[in-house]
């Protein structure tokens, strides 16, 4: 009987309503969903860079956002001569104030979160509010799925308050980041497969560094990262990925032969997915295609990807891809060095390509810090990514070619292919803005060099604006007595009105530099369609 009643208490204790808690007492969310209903004793703590504040409850009393008691959080960062406060009120109200009381920052965050410092050398630096949305049972690559980190930045004399949302992984990175001179982060994004269910979620890594005088900055280059991080204390597989994220396809290759074992040991643990960037099926004859015949694989492998293309083999049914790891290994081997890294994957991860590769190129941080290529006619020519080509396809509105021609020739070609075209010509443009976010790439064409291109690219925004100069070959006024229409066209912008003014503006030092007249008409083409817009 006293066993009975001591399981009777026990389970009643178990479900105590909120009545059981205490003014004073301290709970904790560690990051367990967006609208956690439970609460926990111990704060969650990340090797000891990441830290739980606690939450007090201050009242008995239901919160306006329904919960059975009201809260409140607080933490400080000292920066010079100022002591910056954060509060979250009911895990919903976030405040950030200086020593004065002057509010800094203030929002409702999105779901119900705790405060969670984020430490370098057991100083707090920046907080963040957010939360697994799994609690970690699922996406376990990411410490969080989303946190919205505050760092509070002095600039002229004055303290802001810069914001970074990303996918925390710090579990997986902190040994490489724990002696950084500065605060160090690796947001882990998502990598897009051949489908979106073959997508590797949070298993991509960029790293950003924080702090007080220069804010949240991307590190955009490899040479940068090693400087910045210990880079050998990423796991193999992991240094594959950022080698692969910037184009070191040298370096990516020796990495491979020295730890391809070990490699495959992590990769085969995840799910593989054929990039459908390969071309490795021939459609139109329902074969394998010539020029991937000389990937060395298996006759059981090659009838498999038929089988497979041909909608005859399940995914699910596929040969393990451990069988065929010595033929991979072999053929991987088999060149002193691949020349792209398109190359090298093909020949080394086919199978798991989509780790390693996007479809085309789409990062304009690249355009303002890569030194290599000095023009347009060099990133096309040279670089044997072919990026810049990627980039304006993936950019540039893909429409048919208003652009008048000498000849009816010259106009069966698209937008695209017109700025190629024209960028093709040594010695254009290029400018860097000194805070490195506007990158500006100008060329003109060949033997006819009146017809010029321009393109506009905003690296924090992601925004591409694309110019062409050109004449109207069908006017009764010579060429050369025309003072030119431009054609302006970008899919972020609807309307003309709406292009920035860093974009006027440096369109307005391209026209000074180049010592054009004002264009007798201007065009625009604006946002996802092909309606042209007449400015003048």
């Amino acid at each position: 009987m006293k066993k009975f009643l001591s399981i009777v208490i026990l389970g009643l204790l178990y479900f105590l309503p909120a009545a059981a808690y205490e003014v004073g007492e301290e709970v904790y969310l560690n990051a367990c969903g967006n609208d956690p209903q439970e609460y926990y004793d111990e704060p969650l703590n990340i090797q000891n860079i990441l830290l739980e504040v606690p939450n007090k409850i201050i009242k008995i009393e239901k919160s306006k956002y329904d919960r059975e008691f009201q809260t409140l959080a607080s933490s400080e960062v000292k920066l010079d001569n100022d002591n910056l406060t954060i509060s979250v009120s009911n895990f919903r109200d976030l405040v950030i104030k200086n020593k004065a009381g002057d509010i800094l920052e203030e929002r409702k965050i999105s779901g119900a979160s705790s405060i969670y410092e984020l430490k370098h050398k057991e100083k707090v630096v920046a907080w963040g509010v957010g939360w697994h949305v799994r609690c970690k049972k699922y996406f376990s690559d990411a410490d969080f799925t989303a946190l919205r980190i505050f760092l509070p930045v002095k600039k002229d004399h004055k303290i802001i308050i810069e914001q970074k949302l990303i996918s925390l992984n710090l579990t997986d990175t902190y040994e490489a980041i724990i002696n950084s001179d500065n605060l160090i982060i690796a947001d882990a994004f998502d990598i897009e497969g051949s489908s979106r269910a073959a997508t590797y979620y949070y298993e991509g890594q960029k790293f950003y560094q924080f702090d007080h005088i220069n804010g949240i900055s991307s590190i955009d280059t490899y040479a940068d990262l090693i400087q910045k991080i210990d880079f050998e204390k990423l796991s193999a597989i992991r240094q594959m990925k950022v080698l692969a994220d910037y184009y070191e396809t040298e370096k990516l290759y020796a990495h491979t032969k020295e730890n391809f074992d070990e490699i495959y040991k992590e990769l085969l643990a995840e799910g593989w997915d054929i990039f459908f960037y390969f071309d490795y099926y021939d459609f139109d004859n329902k074969r394998l295609n010539e020029n991937f015949l000389d990937i060395n694989l298996s006759d059981k492998f090659k009838k498999a990807l038929l089988a497979h293309e041909k909608k005859e083999l399940l995914k699910e049914d596929f040969p393990p891809i451990s069988e065929e790891l010595p033929n991979i290994k072999e053929n991987c081997f088999k060149k002193e060095s691949y020349e792209s890294l398109r190359e090298l994957v093909k020949n080394c991860y086919f199978f798991h390509s989509s780790y390693l590769l996007e479809w085309g190129f789409d990062d304009p941080k690249w355009f303002a810090v890569q030194t290599e290529f000095k023009d347009s006619k060099d990133l096309l020519n040279e670089d044997k990514e072919q990026r810049f080509k990627q980039f304006l396809e993936s950019n540039v509105t893909d429409m048919k070619s208003i652009v008048r021609g000498k000849t009816k020739e010259d106009m069966d070609h698209t937008l695209v292919e017109a700025l190629i075209g024209i960028f093709e010509r040594a010695n254009g443009g290029y400018n860097v803005s000194e805070d490195k976010r506007y990158v500006v790439i100008s060329g003109c064409e060949y033997k006819s060099c009146g017809t010029k291109g321009l393109v506009f690219i905003d690296t924090e925004a992601g925004n591409v604006i694309s110019l062409i100069r050109h004449f109207d070959y069908d006017a009764d006024i010579p060429v050369n007595k025309q003072r030119g229409e431009w054609l302006i066209s970008s899919t972020w912008h609807n309307k003309y009105k709406d292009l920035p003014k860093e974009f006027m503006d440096a369109v307005a030092e391209w026209r000074v530099n180049e010592d054009l007249p004002q264009p007798s008409i201007i065009r625009y083409v604006g946002g996802f369609n092909d309606e042209i817009e007449l400015v003048n």
